[in-house]
């Protein structure tokens, strides 16, 4: 068995996405590993903040940084480009994320018999442009053209169980850096930024402000939670297209001075280590990286149960609630905040967790063998 390989990953962009913040997590562990670690981004979007901040991150690491411009899947110049690579590179194995990257990954690597390992991180896919035609492609690539499939979670695993072959499935969970708790002073800086209150009850929510995250509902919830426990601020983190509607309802609801949009930030485990609370009200999650971010920061978690919640917070590591439930939502974190040990109780219990099954030394050993399989 050979004991480094060039491993290169093909991902639609390197924006703001879980898929892409698990590449740097990778890569670190990989290169740490003697492993050589090429990048394929199919965008090349590099004006955006987040994905200079990850190409940055990326080339400090180690890793080798390839930009095919591949904006649609029929386009035959980077289909091109991209076959001449693999050829050139003769990469040991490939790993392909999200549609565009498996799509693509996967046919190429049929043609060029290189190994191609498909992830899926959601247990549907998005459905964009020709959705249609484009998850039929995406299922024949999956059957037909990838010698192995991971799923992030148990609860992908089962979605795809009945239309996707058995032998080809594996169950990989995303991994997650754990990192050492701030100094006092350090967290009481970070606080400082979002509130000049050092008593404020900091609730937490962090990812994509698009429809599904269920943040109209926690919005709703906070406004309930602001009657109970005057002190509390919603610090709501990241970007996405309807963030001016929930501007316009934390107005209506009269608590928009209580709720602080950050809008894209790449310092999440810091301002994590810094709050009271996690929450997360998604209708659907795939491995949400945001919860177990906060899993390994050790902060107590109120999230609705899906994805792989109700298994990561199993036997008491967190609060789980239904979806699109306003009263769930303000009960459960009210029922927390007041519960002071029992935050620190949660806390603890998930943080642990976390150093013993998502640090990023285990994932990096079970990816490996999925590599290796593969690969035959």
């Amino acid at each position: 068995m050979k004991k480094s390989l060039h491993i290169a990953q093909v991902i639609d962009s390197l924006g703001a996405g879980g898929a892409e913040k698990l590449l740097l997590t990778f890569t670190e562990a990989a290169i740490a590993a003697g492993n050589k670690v090429s990048i394929i981004s199919l965008i090349d979007d590099r004006v955006n903040s987040a994905v200079n901040f990850n190409i940055s991150h990326l080339s400090n690491l180690g890793a080798n940084l390839i930009f095919v411009n591949s904006l649609k899947l029929y386009e035959i110049s980077p289909f091109i480009k991209l076959l001449k690579l693999f050829r050139q590179e003769k990469f040991d194995v490939v790993q392909a994320h999200l549609s565009h990257g498996i799509i693509l990954g996967g046919i190429v690597g049929w043609l060029t018999s290189t190994p191609v390992v498909a992830t899926l991180h959601n247990p549907k896919p998005r459905r964009i442009g020709h959705y249609r035609i484009r998850e039929a492609v995406w299922m024949f690539v999956l059957r037909f053209c990838v010698r192995k499939i991971i799923s992030v979670s148990k609860g992908i695993e089962e979605a795809y169980q009945s239309t996707l072959p058995k032998s080809k499935m594996e169950t990989v969970l995303n991994a997650v850096n754990i990192p050492e708790p701030l100094s006092d002073d350090e967290r009481k800086k970070i606080r400082a930024e979002i509130t000049d209150n050092p008593q404020s009850k900091l609730i937490l929510c962090v990812g994509r402000l698009v429809a599904g995250k269920g943040l109209s509902e926690l919005i709703q919830a906070f406004a309930h939670i602001r009657e109970k426990i005057s002190d509390a601020l919603l610090v709501i983190v990241g970007e996405g297209s309807i963030e001016e509607d929930l501007v316009s309802e934390a107005r209506l609801l009269g608590i928009l001075e209580q709720v602080c949009f950050l809008g894209y930030r790449n310092d999440i485990q810091n301002l994590l280590r810094a709050g009271d609370v996690y929450v997360s009200a998604s209708y659907s999650e795939g491995m949400s990286i945001a919860l177990i971010e906060a899993m390994a920061v050790g902060l107590p978690i109120v999230t609705t149960n899906v994805g792989e919640a109700p298994y990561l917070l199993d036997n008491q590591r967190g609060v789980l609630i239904p979806p699109r439930d306003v009263e769930a939502i303000a009960k459960g974190i009210i029922d927390l905040i007041t519960d002071p040990e029992e935050m620190r109780r949660m806390g603890s219990a998930a943080r642990e967790y976390a150093k013993n099954h998502l640090s990023p030394s285990v994932w990096l050993s079970q990816l490996m063998i999925v590599y290796h399989k593969a690969i035959g």
